[in-house]
């Protein structure tokens, strides 16, 4: 399995490297090109670049070039953690972890996703909410996952989906609800979705492995996981986590 890990991680760390690389030239090349452009929008306002105008494709590049540069990122930490996985010390859950931080370069990464899927993402995030002890890259897992769900759930655009965090001194937990206005969830699927290999989107790909990982991320944390869901009246997710204790 060892062996086998080093092969994939070599295979997957070189593509990875290069895009690395490229994405770094490109930031910098669209940061010398700007002035020009700038200046040339003066007297052409209404000038577009493969039929988006300048004026919003300068707003959106900076955001597609950072999400290229933080998956690449996630990508190389991933792999790290899977070499480590088999050196049997990986995945330790000793960081501390501002789960609003991690809440918001998850947003980054999935920026694309969230745009094709809605046009009402809205986050309401508390920022008194205290530091967890954990993965942090384990946690951007878990909020990507469920994010992600969120998003393939929705048929239509003015669906909305809503992120919220809080935090209760009685039960020292934070929690992260995730809210969206999609299909739903059948009743007789509610207690299967964290089951290994169950999925309803088989046929588009789907593993049926994200919710597993997600709850068994959770719960090594010693969290939980709860889903609230009818059929064609959207889901609520739960994830509620120890905070770090002073």
């Amino acid at each position: 399995l060892g062996i086998m890990v080093s092969g994939i991680a070599h295979e997957i760390n070189n593509p990875n490297n290069l895009v690395m690389f490229n994405s770094d030239i490109l930031s910098h090349l669209f940061d010398e090109i700007i002035p020009v452009l700038d200046k040339y929008a003066v007297s052409h306002q209404d000038f577009e670049i493969e039929g988006i105008p300048y004026k919003d494709m300068k707003m959106e590049m900076k955001d597609l070039m950072l999400g290229i540069n933080m998956g690449a990122e996630r990508i190389k930490t991933l792999v790290a953690n899977l070499k480590q996985f088999i050196r049997a010390d990986a995945g330790a859950l000793n960081q501390q972890v501002n789960i609003n931080s991690v809440i918001k370069s998850s947003i980054i990464i999935l920026g694309n996703l969230i745009k094709k899927a809605t046009d009402r993402f809205e986050e309401d995030l508390d920022s008194s909410i205290p530091l967890i002890l954990g993965n942090e890259q384990q946690i951007e897992q878990v909020i990507i996952n469920l994010l992600s769900n969120a998003c393939q759930a929705l048929t239509k655009k003015k669906q909305r989906i809503m992120i919220k965090t809080g935090w209760k001194s009685e039960s020292e937990t934070v929690t992260i609800t995730i809210t969206d206005e999609g299909k739903g969830i059948p009743h007789e699927n509610l207690k299967k979705v964290m089951d290994p290999f169950f999925t309803t989107r088989r046929d588009e790909g789907g593993t049926g492995l994200g919710l597993s990982v997600t709850f068994s991320i959770i719960e090594a944390h010693h969290g939980n996981l709860r889903f609230e869901s009818e059929a064609g009246l959207g889901t609520t997710v739960i994830v509620t986590l120890p905070m770090l204790k002073k």
